[in-house]
């Protein structure tokens, strides 16, 4: 009896904590859809059920009037922003409140993760920052276009080797494999310094440990929503995101690649040789660079990037942003050009068009391309932003309040203003 007792008093007390924990936003009339106790409003991207994509355009569509909306990722808040203007304040006006992003995992658990530049936050992030903005910058993307170039003609070779094989007839090619095949060939000659024909030789030891560590599978999806809502338990059991296979590839590849470099003197501008050139502090802004940064991605570098930061670089510091320009470029990379072709091959009269300003700039060149024939390419610029306006890969921004900030009301009718205290993310489009 009096266990029956001390279980309905245990089974009351959680449902008054979960009825709490999902009504957080009910007092400032702030719009939701309906809560399943505990597991909050993820039990379709659990069951896979949903794409990210599709749930947040679920929760944008379904409160048309709303500045902002919230959600629950178990029993974590969230908002998701919707007005335009609040999202310029947040990201802009306002930055100094959303710094950080939310965590993925820990540096006691995965530091080759925990390290690199999206997970680091505060004064960390901004000297990482600082360190490797000038590997971005328009002349060192540069001198990587040969290397990019070489892994299209590795592609191109492969395609025509297949129209051979068909005597010469069109042949149906799986466009997803084929970008992701020069995505992952690109960052390895761009980042990694090899030199890879995923389209020749198949699946590669580095395509599937890349594969492997890009896919974002049910284990990195359990592993985003629960660090986010429970990170101590999930540091005590210690779930990675990646495989100890896959960890240990990535850091032997960098570490090894570095040492053999050093020792034999190899020279070779690429990320990994920035890295290095980072570690020793040669890392530095050309103020004097004539480059011109417009089109293709490329912005002018703001004063956070260009403070000048002497920091002591540790292996899993170069391990951890090596493997992040892997896993920001694989899947971006590969769906963006997938996406591009899907575009052209049912606009036929932009790819015409499209085709047209190549060959012409091609034979202006005599066959040559580089950084600047590209950057006189403004109609493929005009094509590709429009590709990413469609179907972006970056499909939402997320950061964490550090400190307590008002929203204001949900609505035009609303009553009260919603004050971000103990909130741990916002989302937005």
């Amino acid at each position: 009896m009096l266990f029956l007792i001390w279980t309905g008093v245990l089974i009351g007390v959680i449902y008054i904590y979960l009825r709490r924990a999902h009504s957080r936003y009910t007092p400032y009339d702030i719009k939701q859809l309906p809560t399943l106790p505990f597991i909050g409003n993820v039990l379709p991207l659990i069951l896979r059920k949903m794409h990210f994509v599709e749930d947040l355009s679920r929760y944008y569509d379904s409160f048309p009037e709303e500045r902002f909306i919230g959600k629950y990722e178990f029993t974590n808040p969230v908002i998701i922003v919707r007005d335009l203007e609040l999202i310029k304040k947040v990201t802009i006006k306002d930055f100094e409140y959303f710094l950080d992003h939310r965590a993925f995992t820990d540096e006691t658990v995965e530091p080759i993760f925990a390290r690199n530049l999206f997970s680091l936050r505060g004064d960390e992030w901004k000297d990482m920052r600082s360190t490797l903005s000038p590997a971005f910058t328009s002349s060192k993307i540069r001198v990587m276009v040969p290397f990019m170039e070489e892994v299209g003609n590795q592609m191109m070779a492969a395609l025509k080797k297949q129209i051979k094989a068909n005597g010469g007839q069109p042949v149906e090619i799986d466009c997803r494999d084929l970008t992701r095949r020069y995505a992952n060939d690109v960052i390895a000659s761009c980042a990694f310094g090899l030199k890879v024909d995923s389209h020749a030789d198949g699946d590669t030891q580095f395509f599937e440990m890349g594969r492997n560590a890009a896919e974002f599978k049910m284990r990195q999806m359990i592993m985003f929503l629960a660090y986010s809502a429970f990170p101590t338990f999930v540091k005590w059991i210690k779930i990675t995101l990646f495989t100890k296979e896959t960890t240990s590839f990535f850091r032997s590849l960098v570490i090894d690649t570095m040492r053999n470099r050093e020792a034999h003197n190899i020279l070779r501008p690429d990320m990994i040789h920035l890295l290095m050139e980072a570690k020793k502090g040669h890392l530095n802004h050309d103020e004097n660079s004539k480059e011109r940064d417009a089109g293709f991605a490329t912005v002018e570098e703001s004063a956070v990037g260009k403070k000048h930061i002497i920091r002591t670089w540790s292996d899993n510091d170069l391990i951890a942003q090596a493997v992040l320009f892997f896993i920001a470029g694989f899947e971006t990379v590969s769906s963006a050009m997938s996406f591009a072709i899907r575009e052209l091959a049912l606009n036929k009269d932009i790819q015409d068009r499209l085709a047209k300003n190549i060959r012409e700039d091609f034979n202006k060149n005599n066959g040559k391309i580089d950084y600047t024939s590209i950057q006189n390419l403004p109609y493929l610029d005009q094509v590709f932003s429009e590709v990413l306006r469609l179907w972006t890969p970056g499909f939402q921004l997320d950061r964490i309040c550090t400190k307590p900030y008002n929203l204001g009301k949900p609505n035009k009718n609303g009553q009260k203003e919603y004050i971000v205290s103990n909130i741990r993310n916002i989302i937005w489009l």
